[in-house]
């Protein structure tokens, strides 16, 4: 029976989004506060290091020698919003997530990607990582990027092959409560109908849950509908549902069945259910 090897990998986690006075906060502070991430992922880097996983940092940076393609927006805006610069209080990794000795911090990132131009990918291999978690920002963003280039940048032709010549597969989860978007209608978009094409979406729960066992057989079947994972065509269907009749406030106002003004994941839940 095989130790499993997990990783969490962190993505910009920074004041910029994570605290009052960044340029990005009140943007995220919306899904930040109906998730609790801030609370649940500092919890669960935690256990993490008790449990000997990989802790991975992947801040990013901007600067005047940052060159940007033409075609890459994002990258643009934040240079003219000189959000994130380098050396900045904005681009300080929150308190609640300082690294520690033991942890891995991917400098001078200066991408959206956290493959390019890093060795984020040579770590993953050289730690043989089998399950990597994945939270941050942003769902549409980020976070999106890294679960479609995952795979191929990890596992080229043959990097899937241990030394003992056998097939270590990846499982990558994305952490439902552990990442964020601009809105919730976005978030809850990108963890229904895009982000399980190319990976597991699972609670924070369930991944400190992952964090405690330690054999491959703890790997559950990759069709099995993990959190948010949506591989069932009744629930695809309400999920179309909810983009085609219920968009903006109506979609809170149908799910918020406390009545709070917010549409919190058990709500969701029941709702799927």
């Amino acid at each position: 029976m095989s130790k499993l090897n997990k990783a969490i990998l962190l993505i910009d986690f920074q004041n910029e989004f994570t605290t009052k006075g960044g340029k990005l906060h009140e943007n995220v502070s919306e899904v930040i506060q109906n998730t609790c991430m801030m609370e649940k992922v500092p919890d669960l880097v935690d256990l993490g290091r008790e449990c000997g996983a990989t802790i991975i940092h992947s801040p990013i940076v901007t600067d005047e020698d940052v060159v940007v393609d033409e075609d890459d927006t994002v990258m643009s805006n934040l240079l003219k919003g000189k959000m994130f610069e380098k050396g900045s209080w904005n681009a300080k990794i929150t308190k609640e997530l300082e690294p520690e000795a033991t942890d891995y911090v991917l400098k001078e990132r200066k991408t959206t990607s956290v493959f390019k131009g890093t060795v984020l990918s040579s770590l993953l291999k050289r730690n043989k990582i089998d399950v990597l978690f994945i939270a941050g920002f942003l769902t549409d963003g980020c976070i999106l990027q890294a679960v479609q280039e995952a795979y191929d940048a990890v596992y080229g032709d043959d990097t899937s092959i241990d030394d003992k010549n056998e097939l270590r597969p990846i499982q990558i989860v994305v952490l439902s409560d552990g990442t964020a978007a601009y809105s919730t209608k976005i978030h809850m978009n990108m963890l229904t109908n895009v982000i399980p094409e190319f990976c597991d979406v699972a609670t924070v729960d369930y991944a400190e849950e992952m964090l405690i066992k330690d054999d491959m057989d703890a790997i559950p079947n990759r069709q099995r509908a993990l959190g948010f994972s949506i591989f069932d065509p009744i629930k695809k269907l309400r999920i179309a549902m909810i983009d085609k009749w219920l968009p903006g406030e109506r979609f809170v106002r149908f799910l918020d069945t406390d009545g709070d003004g917010m549409v919190d994941y058990q709500e969701f839940y029941d709702f799927l259910n």
